[in-house]
């Protein structure tokens, strides 16, 4: 029952788009993505089609939808053709349509039907309908194309997470666990003629290319990179040597291409011997300190998640001559954290140590010596004796200049070497969690001051008209927010699920220890709060679950674990709660109004869908959540700070008087909608029509007297208002022409003694 809002205009998006995403053939893909969200993952290295269905991938038709309909992977193979129901889509036919060999690419269209279904790999999440040869018998069952998104005018980024092994070394020593071995993609980027440098295998060592590959295998460096046509071969080449620390040059000794580790694999009693006698030195500098760093940052691609992370190795040597000095490195082709970290270390050493450097110009009797060599320098000008030195660049001269030119720099390797330690990894935990059933929820019904800052127009709301809040809340740090359906009956159809508004969260604590009355402010202990909108100065505290006995309290101081409540806020009164009492944290910034305009005394039924990242919960898998909602904002405002002979709670004893004094402060609904006021605050105009109502009750809830149309803040209340018993509870309410206040104070008093005076009756003296 009741009006509803204007309906948000749902738009969703489909369209048919082929994507080529790589050089093919690949040997596998491994997962799609789409918008950095994971569709389908498993293992596949032949062409296929996939079923994809997650509606609700991207927070589901009220929010941004999700993702639905065949994904065709075409491998790239020399074989390939396009099968017919995507020529067709394009106009031709698998005979007439180029087939596009040699390029690996994905082809998302509408759901198709037929093929030969069957499962492939492992952790698949799509549905694989067409294996090889079984595209014959598909058939595009849906012409829309594939569904991208909902309300969201543009086709989200698609990766591809796939897998190629280098082709041409040695096969065994190719992959480095799920990654690549640096020097087998160097070697296929330079020989490769189609998409490499095309360098003829006969100009490379390939022996040597073999023999460094496997000292690369065996300490375990393995990349995985995407290269692109933006970057040169050489600089792609450049960069694989970084991973490896290595040169690759041309030996002058046999014309071919060579790769050299820089490694310390050397006998410094064997090497080349540089002196005065067959050299001239230039540019000989030391680095200086400052010129050194002693923080180094490498970033690397964390597999699970596909997200750069970053390790740090610092020099605490360097750090103690001077301040940090921090550089940054990255390494997005590594995806493991212990490699990462080697490799950061690995350049630290070299960029922390002031190092020598000079130029050596020599005679010819160092035409051996290549980039990477090591050499030894004595030099007594210099003070240096068999110092080890690693080659850089060489120029071995022109014609008319038979000079060699050798760059030298100080070998790491002949310092003393530190040792270092990898950092533990994080002790965080994936926090994705497959949608449920959220774990604490509540209805009530809007007080006036909550329906005036819903946004609502008042002035075109009336009685019975009102507004149910929806109080949610989840232990899950993965449940980000929720949908809130509810079943209303639609005219010519019955009852359906309608609704679909996307809510936040409320936090949600309980009381650690009791909590008693207090008409003023209380210091509470409460347990620490679920997820949500949190818990600060000038939020709501709501204790109690329905409209008649629930209080609302104002935060107005937060400590360790303790909450400071003004107590008795709006139309409720101070209670005495015990232990283990939950209590909602509201914002005045929460959105968690059910934007249907209910009717009152009226029951309501929801269902709340709780969103993950994961996804959306189903509705049948949702509870019921039952609620009969009141007249509350129309109702008046109870009696604030009502006390009975100044005592403000607990028991009265005015045994043999004639009366009792009664006080009160008169609130007003209509004026109290934006400043709000404390239980003890003093008495204000009340609003058109209200007046003041007392009830004397028994203790088994029988009413005994009735006292209305009260104007002012006191009353003599005598002592026959309790017929014939002894003791009652004496109870303050309001009332207008709408009715009387959903809630009111009770204190007991005693009038009366004698003979069944504990049984709440007065037989005499």
């Amino acid at each position: 029952m009741g009006s509803k809002k204007p309906k948000i205009e749902v738009v969703q998006y489909y369209m048919s788009l082929w994507y080529g995403f790589a050089t093919g053939p690949v040997d596998a893909i491994k997962a799609i993505f789409v918008d950095e969200k994971e569709i389908w993952s498993g293992d596949l290295d032949t062409s296929a089609v996939l079923r994809i269905d997650n509606q609700d991938l991207f927070g589901g038709i009220k929010k941004e939808g999700g993702v639905s309909g065949a994904v065709t992977y075409l491998d790239g193979r020399s074989s390939q053709t396009v099968p017919e129901y995507l020529a067709n889509k394009m106009g031709r036919t698998e005979a007439t349509c180029p087939a596009h060999r040699g390029i690996a690419s994905l082809f998302f269209s509408g759901h198709v039907s037929g093929g030969a279904s069957g499962s492939y790999g492992t952790g698949v999440i799509g549905t694989i309908l067409g294996l090889g040869t079984a595209f014959a018998n598909v058939t595009i069952a849906s012409q829309k194309g594939f569904y991208w998104r909902a309300n969201q005018p543009s086709i989200p980024a698609v990766w591809v997470k796939a897998r190629r092994a280098p082709k041409v070394l040695n096969s065994l020593y190719a992959m480095v666990g799920d990654d690549a071995n640096p020097i087998h993609i160097i070697y296929e980027v330079m020989t490769n003629t189609d998409w490499g440098l095309g360098i003829a295998t006969s100009g490379i060592n390939t022996a040597n290319f073999n023999a460094v590959s496997e000292v690369v295998f065996n300490e375990g460096i393995g990349v995985s990179v995407l290269w692109v046509e933006q970057q040169s071969g050489e600089d792609f080449v450049a960069s694989m040597l970084e991973y490896v620390e290595g040169v690759v040059f041309v030996n002058p000794a046999t014309g071919l291409f060579d790769i050299k580790l820089i490694r310390d694999d050397y006998d410094p009693e064997t090497l080349f011997h540089i002196t005065p006698d067959n050299a001239d030195l230039k540019g000989f500098q030391r680095k200086a300190w400052g010129e050194t760093i002693n923080e180094l940052s490498v970033t690397w691609t964390n597999p699970e998640n596909e997200e750069e992370e970053t390790v740090t190795a610092q020099d605490l040597g360097n750090m103690a001559i001077q301040e940090i000095v921090s550089q940054t490195k990255s390494m997005k082709g590594v995806r493991n954290k212990d490699l990462a970290m080697r490799l950061a270390q690995r350049d630290l050493r070299v960029a922390a140590a002031p190092l020598m450097s000079c130029t050596a110009i020599l005679n010819r009797s160092a035409w051996r010596v290549v980039p990477g060599d090591c050499v030894k320098l004595t030099w007594p000008e210099h003070g240096m004796d068999g110092i080890v030195m690693r080659v850089g660049e060489v120029d071995y001269g022109k014609t008319n200049d038979s000079k060699v030119k050798l760059s030298l720099t100080e070998d790491i390797f002949a310092l003393d070497v530190g040792t270092y330690m990898t950092p533990p990894s994080t002790a965080w935990l994936p926090q994705t969690e497959v949608p449920s059933p959220l774990d604490f929820a509540q209805v009530i019904t809007l007080p006036y001051y909550f329906l005036v800052q819903s946004g609502e127009d008042i002035s075109s709301l009336s009685d019975p008209d009102v507004i149910a809040g929806v109080l949610a809340a989840d232990a899950s740090n993965d449940v980000s927010s929720y949908v809130i359906m509810s079943e209303d009956a639609v005219p010519g159809v019955g009852l359906v699920w309608e609704g679909a508004e996307t809510k936040s969260l409320l936090s949600r604590s309980t009381l650690v220890s009791a909590l008693p009355f207090s008409g003023t402010t209380s210091v509470a202990t409460v347990t620490v709060p679920t997820s949500g909108y949190g818990v600060d100065v000038g939020h709501f505290a709501l204790l109690g679950t329905d409209d008649v006995s629930q209080e609302i309290c104002l935060v107005t101081a937060i400590g360790l674990n303790t909450v400071t409540l003004q107590r008795g806020m709006l139309d409720t009164v101070p209670r005495a709660w015990a232990a283990g009492t939950p209590v909602w944290f509201i914002s005045p910034d929460a959105d968690f109004y059910d934007a249907t305009l209910r009717v009152g005394d009226q029951p309501v039924t929801y269902r709340l869908l709780s969103m993950t990242s994961l996804g959306v919960l189903a509705l049948a898998d949702a509870p019921d959540l039952d609620a009969t909602l009141s007249l509350r904002p129309w109702l008046p405002t109870r009696p604030a700070d009502f006390r009975v002979n100044g005592v403000d709670n607990g028991t009265v004893t005015a045994v043999g008087a004639a009366s009792v004094a009664l006080t009160w402060k008169n609130r007003n609904r209509l004026t109290e909608d934006s400043v709000l006021l404390d239980w003890t605050d003093p008495s204000v105009a009340s609003e058109a029509g209200q007046t003041t109502t007392i009830t004397v009750i028994s203790e088994d809830g029988s009413v005994i007297s009735t006292t209305d149309g009260l104007t002012g803040t006191s009353y003599t209340l005598p002592a026959s208002a309790f017929g014939s018993f002894s003791r009652g509870f004496v109870k303050a309410t309001a009332k207008t022409a709408a009715g009387e206040s959903i809630q009111g104070h009770s204190i007991l008093t005693v009038i009366g003694a004698g003979y069944g005076y504990d049984y709440g009756m007065s037989y005499g003296a």
